[in-house]
């Protein structure tokens, strides 16, 4: 069996730790709340990252966003997300699931 890996700094967890970090990015995790964390470079590689940057889709980027590995085994809540944006969780699902960017050929077409 091989040992699980804290997802956001990469060190061992205990068999027992069912949240999926370990203590240190934990009582990181406390201040989720009010503010966005700082991610490494890396995290803008994962690969559902980089297609929905390739989209253009800001929906489809915060979702991505949203469920990396970084964050643990769940995902960033949308309430959680809107709160760090000032906006509504319902608004936060709109702008997910609605359309992405339209092109614009700079000539009002």
């Amino acid at each position: 069996m091989t040992p699980a890996n804290c997802p956001r700094c990469g060190g061992r967890l205990a068999r027992d730790n069912h949240s999926g970090r370990c203590a240190p990015c934990q009582a990181a995790e406390r201040d989720r709340l009010t503010a966005p964390p700082a991610v490494p470079p890396p995290f803008w590689d994962h690969q559902p990252v980089r297609a929905a940057l390739a989209r253009r889709h800001l929906g489809h980027l915060i979702r991505a966003y949203r469920h990396h590995p970084y964050h643990g085994r769940l995902p960033l809540t949308q309430s959680v997300v809107a709160g760090w944006l000032g906006i509504t969780q319902a608004q936060l699902s709109r702008i997910e699931n609605g359309l992405g960017l339209t092109r614009f050929d700079g000539q009002g077409r």
